[in-house]
């Protein structure tokens, strides 16, 4: 770094500003790793890849996780199905999509408020409580809601409600709003992890150097 940034002598604030901005280079070309002099590039000791869902790639389809007795009495959720940057999956209860979810992170759910076992406030908690450090986006179908039950829903986790007669192009822009949303939250985890993964290291030493 002072070869390459700065000829003359530096302090010790301006090394840290310096690494700073090698990091920022290093994760804009995807070096993103931290090396010792005299070794490889080697991922940093005791820390797991990002633990984040990696960035979408371009023409990806978003899976969205439909949980309804009956999705094609609702435009709204028809129109889901010919959404082509979305993959659907239909679940006829909340058990069915539960069993789903073990298997595979969600990405965005869209729920009815009625289910033959469990309802939709209670599916919301559960979900929310279980990824609390990542955004699953929640859309809850609520015909009329007075202004009491909206308020439980969002206590309960819900982001978006909707009434099931909604417009399906109003419905899919809103959806596509919390896609969006979601896409935002990953990548600014993305950017957290990938900082504090490297960053540690790098401080350490440089404080062992400056003792």
């Amino acid at each position: 770094l002072a070869s390459t940034e700065n000829t003359e002598v530096i302090t010790a604030d301006h090394l840290l500003q310096l690494s700073d901005r090698a990091l920022y280079r290093a994760k804009e070309s995807g070096r993103n790793r931290v090396c010792r002099a005299g070794q490889e590039d080697t991922p940093v000791p005791g820390k797991s890849p990002n633990p984040s869902r990696p960035r979408k790639a371009v023409g990806e389809k978003t899976f969205v996780d439909v949980v309804s007795v009956a999705p094609g009495s609702s435009p709204a959720l028809a129109a889901l199905r010919d959404a082509p940057e979305l993959k659907v999956a239909e679940h006829g209860s909340a058990s069915d999509f539960l069993e789903a979810f073990k298997e595979r992170e969600a990405q965005v759910v869209v729920l009815d408020m009625r289910q033959p076992d469990i309802d939709g406030l209670a599916l919301c908690r559960r979900v929310k409580s279980q990824v609390q450090e990542l955004f699953v986006p929640m859309v809850l179908l609520l015909p009329d809601p007075p202004g009491d039950m909206r308020d439980q829903a969002f206590l309960a986790g819900v982001d978006l409600v909707a009434p099931p007669n909604i417009d399906p192009r109003d419905f899919l822009s809103q959806l596509r709003l919390m896609i969006h949303l979601k896409g935002l939250n990953d990548r600014c985890r993305s950017i957290y992890h990938d900082l504090t993964m490297t960053r540690t290291p790098i401080l350490t030493s440089l404080r062992m150097c400056l003792k």
